[in-house]
């Protein structure tokens, strides 16, 4: 799936830490007892992991369509679980999703906007769907400690800064640039035991994006990740593979934002709406079990 052994591993840990006998029980009295088939995303598998459990909490069969080079995952949770049947029907195949679709109540849809949109255009009109489409993540963060800048390493290195909670920049209360060194050295120290490949397409799109911070910025590089802080507040999309941008804080910036915002990640209150899920530094990645990010 593109992520280390050594990644894979704390991402699977932070999720199962999650499943708190407390959480569990919370998920089961609030579960619905219906057969469901789970499109997974080709981002994290801990995502289709945890929609399985939520839909087999309620005691329902669950169809798990797997994401291309996910299938090997998929075959493991329903080996471990004989409610679990994986349908490894490709993308365009209707007549394989049309087959799944009828066996089902819900489909829960991970993945693209435009992945969902088909899903409901062509599911059977008695079956509910639901989808949880993309999402980005960003920090904030007011004159940090080493220990909160350590958290925040770990929350970009965390699946190599793919899914919809890592974060993409971090607004920065103060001068931007004035981080970029010491949040390098909390990459450099959560990077040893994390271990990262970078994919030739995502080198070339790095290599794209860090021009543009030197021109502008102040860049900072460590053995696998990027730190680069900028003079504007506006948001801006991260290549990914552990490159953060550094921006100056601004509500007006960050509330452009909101309808798009998954997580936020700050060691400062701020005012968000609920919609959005506010956590301290080194837990972006690690939602509560009941934690609904749509």
């Amino acid at each position: 799936m593109g992520f280390s052994r050594e990644v894979a591993q704390a991402g699977l840990e932070a999720e199962f830490a999650s499943w708190t006998p407390d959480a569990v029980h919370r998920a089961s009295a609030a579960a619905d007892r219906v057969n469901t088939l789970v499109i997974s995303a080709r981002t994290l598998p801990v995502s289709a992991l945890r929609q399985v459990l939520l839909a087999r909490l309620g005691g329902g069969r669950v169809l798990l369509k797997p994401a291309r080079g996910q299938a090997a995952a998929a075959e493991a949770i329903a080996a471990a679980d004989h409610g679990v049947e994986v349908q490894d029907f490709s993308s365009d195949d209707a007549l394989g999703f049309r087959r799944a679709a009828e066996q089902v109540d819900r489909i829960v849809v991970l993945g693209a906007d435009d992945t969902i949109a088909e899903v409901k255009s062509s599911a059977p009109p008695h079956t509910e769907v639901i989808g949880f489409g993309h999402r980005v993540s960003a920090a904030w963060v007011r004159e940090p400690t080493s220990s909160e800048l350590q958290g925040l390493a770990q929350d970009i290195c965390a699946w190599d800064q793919a899914g919809c909670m890592s974060p993409q920049v971090v607004w920065v209360e103060g001068d931007p640039a004035s981080l970029v060194e010491p949040l390098a050295t909390a990459l450099r120290r959560a990077e040893g035991g994390l271990p990262m490949a970078l994919p030739v397409d995502a080198a070339r799109a790095r290599s794209v994006a860090k021009t543009r911070a030197e021109m502008l910025g102040v860049v900072e590089v460590t053995e696998t990740a990027v730190v680069a802080a900028m003079p504007s507040s506006d948001f801006v999309l991260s290549p990914g593979y552990r490159f953060i941008w550094l921006l100056p804080a601004d509500e007006v910036s960050r509330t452009r934002l909101h309808t798009s915002l998954s997580t936020i990640g700050t060691n400062t209150p701020l005012s968000l709406p609920t919609s959005i899920r506010e956590c301290p530094l080194g837990e972006m990645q690690r939602p509560p079990l009941d934690w609904v990010n749509r």
